[in-house]
């Protein structure tokens, strides 16, 4: 006589199989909740990211002019308080024309020393192209260390074609960032 055979629910391996894929599906949604959650998460951190990027393209593309206060480092502020035209000196002649003195102040309210130096600066014409220093000139401002709660003065001068307007740039020497400020500068 032939065995009966039992229907496949009753075998003890459909029920470890069953039991095996209801513990994956139940398993897949808390996965899916927590998957909704983490690209919620992204999304939100992403639109943020975007958001401050674009601030700082905002901030890094501002054009400054003489007069205004920009943070060039944890709390040293610079200023360009003039830019004017002047002599050249007897013996060291201006190759492009005119020397163009830039008035500076960096004050710093940080709490650590801060360098700045003249090689930070450079200048350019509204044609993109880029002059030399002019060192020629009376107290010609080279470098310093600035200790915090101090300020300093100072003189950059440039060999420079007679035009409306310059821009001169603030690239930081010792900075991770790549950092540049943009002044507009108009001779007096």
């Amino acid at each position: 006589m032939a065995e009966k055979k039992k229907p496949i629910y009753k075998r003890w391996w459909f029920w470890v199989i069953a039991v095996i894929i209801v513990a994956g599906v139940a398993g897949s949604f808390e996965d899916g909740d927590e998957s909704e959650n983490q690209a919620t998460k992204s999304t939100k951190e992403a639109v943020a990211s975007v958001d401050e990027s674009a601030d700082d393209a905002e901030e890094e593309n501002k054009v400054n002019t003489v007069g205004d206060a920009v943070e060039i480092d944890d709390g040293a502020m610079l200023t360009l308080t003039s830019a004017k035209y002047t002599n050249a000196k007897e013996y060291v002649p201006a190759e492009n024309g005119k020397v163009l003195a830039i008035e500076f102040e960096l004050v710093n309210n940080g709490d650590d020393r801060v360098y700045f130096g003249a090689e930070e600066l450079s200048i350019s014409t509204p044609d993109g192209t880029q002059y030399d220093k002019y060192f020629g000139g009376d107290n010609v401002f080279i470098n310093e260390n600035v200790n915090a709660g101090k300020k300093i003065t100072g003189v950059v001068y440039f060999d420079v074609p007679e035009t409306e307007t310059y821009e001169i740039i603030y690239t930081p020497n010792f900075s991770l960032d790549n950092k540049t400020i943009s002044f507009e500068v108009s001779p007096e």
